[in-house]
């Protein structure tokens, strides 16, 4: 049975010899070259890296501190005082990884689908649409560099590579991959790690193993097969507590197994007794009739028949059964799984949704737009504009030339990264040149109305309101007229955005309701992410009627369909956590309103560098819950921060969103008693409404009102009272009659952009 061994590169040096995974990196600054200390060390590691300069050495040491393994663990092993104790020490570690720390990884590629369902159907996407590439000589060549750069300065591997190069044929690709550590290793550490750039490299031999494996004879019989590994105690005990009869799991990658237990052990036994560490036996029941499950026996093709491989293919997923005490070892378990189809039908929408999209560009762009999907805009914008370079002949690797439809496509999915990284400007130019080229004759009608509607969405973000509703219209029309009711639902969302953004709450919802049928019409289920954003959408006109239960009900069915599709850190999460707080922070729920927001925080902090509208917004709501708690010294300085992002983003001091924090400051200072700077911060913010947003915008009313209040407070009753009337005149023609109005004069308006907070 293949044994996979993970790559633990404490440091990355390009010029580093691939002889071992494992390196040994001495940091020392009084070390000498060609001293006693370096022969030692080089006797345990021939490839040491020696590191002697002072701020290097701290480079270095930061590296290894910022790397996800290590951050869990102890950073200090143990203190000698003697050399050989060390030593001794030095090399117990590194025989100890090479031979443990890679099943603890494999141990890592199974997964609980209940909270990695996004994982698990992006992989089954992946799936299908590297099985669409075309096996070209060049994805043949992309594949043979790949394995020639990973064992660069290997002169054993890089000897059998050449024989690989010159001897791989298609039909040869499972013997290959049974070939002990060899292209196995790394074609599962790249699925493992979903390295982007690795995965399109691998393309031409990951088609060639899935589509042997299809050609492999099914199953006829009940099967059981066995997989041994090592298990941090820990995990282990966490698995065991939190994993239930029922759940999914699933392998990333392929599955090596074998149908003897005995030598599936040899792969999992605890050598050198680490207290830290638990033998597991895999288990896996295989019943006959599975559709969806894809495994063969492979020991026809390994130079080790023994071990009786059965190989399952990528992303198989299983039923967890239990977990019991191995009667016949102390301190071993076994894991008791069923191969299961369940997981794959998970998936089905999203692949029938991708072969659409296959018969419609092709593979290299969904490819792409998995990246997006996935929230890595920046990986996508390499990625595409490596094919764009690639289809005008300038780059060393050409592929196949793209037509016009997919340069346009790829040109379009640069702007939708770049918009999703917040560089509206820079998404504008692309989306503007995807659009010259659609528009040549003869006219390509659906992505014409697709661009539209991106740049629809961009205008909207800058606040010009008739420009995109035009260009929304246009798109509308155009959809209308070819039958793509999902296309069309997602134009009508965003022009009910724009309603609701400019305070037209009733044909917000009429828009809304007609976006939802045509998403109907579509045949898109329930549970999908257009679903999700539209409810998303929906709240955020309730949260403006001061519907707030109708609010929180609808986000919390947006958190389950988010939480069962993308990832943890995917800014959509961010966006639901920020909402939800919002209508918590309603309910004066203030607490978990600030956690909510919290949470947001975190993730956009994570998704975007600096200066976006989402992080700003969410400080611009975090001071809003410590002003609702009279905390207004507190407020100000988020408030500050939030005003500051707004600014380098929009690049100008005349914004609504701007003007919003202006007025948020206002009501601050005029409840710290300081009235001089509570009429100025609201002068300001009520003329940049009036500029931005419309004289009879509701928010425009909220500064009318507050503005009001500072003059009571100053005993200018009479101004007060007109400036109340004035602003109470606006928002009786806005809200629904009947429905509660926002408490006291507060008032929460929720845009298209995050669910922007004001008071």
């Amino acid at each position: 049975m293949t044994r996979y061994v993970e790559a633990v590169d404490l440091l990355w040096l390009n010029s580093l010899s691939s002889a071992d995974s494992i390196r040994l990196v001495w940091c020392d600054p009084c070390l000498e070259i060609e001293s006693e200390t370096e022969k030692i060390l080089r006797a345990i590691d021939p490839s040491l890296v020696l590191i002697t300069d002072v701020s290097l050495c701290e480079t270095i040491v930061k590296k290894v501190h910022r790397d996800e393994y290590l951050k869990s663990r102890s950073k200090i092993d143990i203190i000698c005082d003697s050399p050989s104790i060390l030593i001794e020490r030095i090399t117990y570690c590194l025989d100890s990884i090479k031979r443990l720390y890679a099943y603890e990884h494999e141990q890592q590629s199974v997964r609980n689908l209940s909270k990695e369902t996004a994982a698990f159907i992006w992989f089954h996407i992946l799936r299908n649409v590297v099985r669409h590439f075309e096996k070209s000589p060049q994805a043949k060549n992309d594949m043979i560099e790949h394995f020639r750069e990973y064992y660069q300065g290997n002169p054993a591997q890089s000897k059998r590579l050449v024989e690989f190069a010159e001897t791989y044929e298609s039909d040869h690709a499972l013997w290959w991959y049974t070939q002990p550590s060899f292209i196995s290793d790394i074609i599962n550490k790249t699925l493992r790690a979903r390295d982007i750039d690795g995965l399109f490299s691998l393309r031409y031999c990951i088609v060639d193993l899935c589509q042997l494996l299809d050609e492999l004879p099914r199953l006829t019989e009940h099967l059981t097969v066995h997989r041994a590994m090592l298990m941090d105690r820990d995990k282990f005990e966490q698995m065991k507590e939190h994993m239930n009869k029922g759940d999914l799991v699933s392998t990333r990658g392929f599955l090596s197994t074998s149908r003897d237990r005995k030598m599936a052990e040899k792969f999992g036994f605890n050598d050198s007794g680490d207290p830290n560490k638990v033998e597991i036996i895999d288990e896996i029941d295989v019943p006959v009739g599975l559709k969806r499950i894809v495994c063969g026996d492979i020991s026809i093709y390994s130079q080790f028949q023994e071990e009786k491989e059965i190989l399952f293919d990528l992303d198989s997923s299983f039923e967890f059964v239990g977990v019991l005490e191995d009667p016949e070892k102390t301190d071993r378990w076994i894991i008791r799984l069923e191969a299961s189809d369940r997981g794959a039908l998970l998936a089905d929408k999203y692949v029938t949704d991708s072969n659409r999209e296959l018969a419609e560009s092709s593979a290299e762009i969904l490819f792409g737009k998995l990246l997006i999907n996935m929230g890595d805009a920046a990986q996508a914008i390499k990625y595409f504009q490596q094919l764009l370079s690639q289809s005008n002949g300038s780059q060393k690797y050409e592929l196949t030339v793209l037509s016009r439809i997919n340069r346009g496509l790829a040109m379009n999915n640069i702007g939708h990264a770049w918009y999703q990284k917040g560089d509206y400007q820079r998404a504008l130019q692309w989306f503007d040149s995807a659009l010259a080229l659609q528009q040549q004759e003869p006219a390509l009608p659906y992505h014409i109305a697709m661009t539209m509607n991106n740049k629809g969405v961009l205008l909207m973000m800058a606040g010009k309101w008739e420009p995109a509703l035009t260009a929304f219209e246009h798109a509308a029309d155009i959809t209308t007229r070819i039958n793509y009711y999902d296309d069309l639902a997602n134009v009508l969302h965003n022009m009910g955005a724009i309603k609701d953004q400019i305070g037209e709450y009733d044909a917000a919802l009429n828009l809304y309701q007609r976006s939802s049928e045509a998403l109907k019409l579509a045949g898109i289920p329930d549970d999908h992410l257009q679903v999700a954003e539209l409810k998303m959408k929906i709240a955020f006109v309730y949260i403006n009627q001061a519907r707030w239960a109708d609010a929180l009900d609808t986000l919390h069915k947006v958190k389950e369909i988010r939480e069962r599709i993308l990832p943890a850190s995917h800014a959509d999460m961010g966006r639901t956590w920020f909402t939800m707080g919002i209508a918590l922070r309603s309910q004066e729920r203030y607490d978990e309103a600030f956690d909510h927001m919290k949470r947001a925080l975190a993730i956009y902090e994570h998704a975007y560098s600096h200066g976006h509208p989402h992080t700003a917004n969410t400080y611009n709501s975090m001071a809003n819950l410590k002003a609702v708690q009279s905390q207004y010294n507190e407020a100000l300085p988020l408030y500050e921060q939030a005003k500051e992002q707004f600014r380098q983003f929009y690049g100008t001091d005349e914004h609504s969103d701007i003007a919003r924090v202006l007025n948020n400051m206002g009501q601050a200072h005029r409840h710290l008693g300081n009235l001089s700077k509570a009429l100025d911060y609201l002068q300001k913010a009520l003329k940049m409404r009036q500029d931005t947003l419309g004289i009879n915008h509701p928010d425009t009313a909220t500064t009318w009102v507050n503005l009001s209040l500072v003059y009571r407070a100053k005993g200018d009753l009479k101004i007060a009272l007109e400036h109340a009337q004035h602003g109470l005149s606006i928002r009786r023609a806005k809200f629904t009659i009947g429905t509660r109005r926002p408490r006291g004069n507060r008032k929460l308006c929720c845009s298209t952009r995050a669910g922007d907070s004001c008071s």
